[in-house]
């Protein structure tokens, strides 16, 4: 280790860095601007599951409402 000092290191996982490094990194690369054009068709979950969260327990239904909720029973109307 250059100039032979003492570093502080933090344990894995704490979200921090080693004290002493700041001057020694690279400045982070600047990332490119998204390029524009026609979108491809994305495939996924549904927008918005709202409809299916019980106002009660907060569970979510496996199917689209008018449902009953399978923990407490509350009717969801959507």
């Amino acid at each position: 280790m250059a100039g032979g000092g003492i570093r502080q290191v933090i344990p894995y996982g704490t979200g921090r860095v080693p004290m002493g490094d700041e001057d020694e990194k690279e400045p982070a690369p600047t990332a490119e601007p998204a390029a524009t054009g026609a979108a491809g068709p994305e495939g996924g979950e549904s927008v918005c599951w709202l409809e299916r969260v019980c106002p009660e327990c907060g569970r979510l239904a496996d199917t689209a409402p008018p449902v009953r909720c399978t923990r407490c029973g509350t009717l969801l109307t959507g």
